[in-house]
């Protein structure tokens, strides 16, 4: 999970939790509508299911696949207007090197 931290505060950015499924027959699609309650990925707002397909995935047992999950994710994350434009509101600027993620 993502957090940003500076001299005096810390934000934790929940909505943008990483979920890694790990599985023998991968439908991403399948297990956000399942996670949404969703029928349809159109019944899913354009901007929410762009999270969605950043922050949660289904791989089967890859190593190599999983460590480009994890830098596609964390990329992702740092370039993200979204959560720049968060933490500007309520710290006042942003930084990179702010940015950090507890990994369990």
């Amino acid at each position: 999970m993502p957090f940003y931290i500076d001299d005096k505060h810390t934000y934790e950015l929940y909505e943008y939790q990483l979920y890694i499924h790990i599985t023998n027959k991968p439908d991403i699609g399948q297990y956000l509508l399942k996670k949404t309650g969703k029928k349809s990925l159109t019944e899913i707002d354009k901007d929410i299911l762009e999270k969605l397909l950043k922050c949660n995935f289904e791989i089967i047992k890859d190593k190599k696949k999983q460590i480009e999950i994890m830098e596609g994710y964390f990329n992702y994350v740092h370039s993200n207007k979204d959560i720049k434009s968060k933490i500007e509101k309520y710290f006042g600027d942003y930084s990179d090197s702010n940015l950090y993620y507890a990994i369990y």
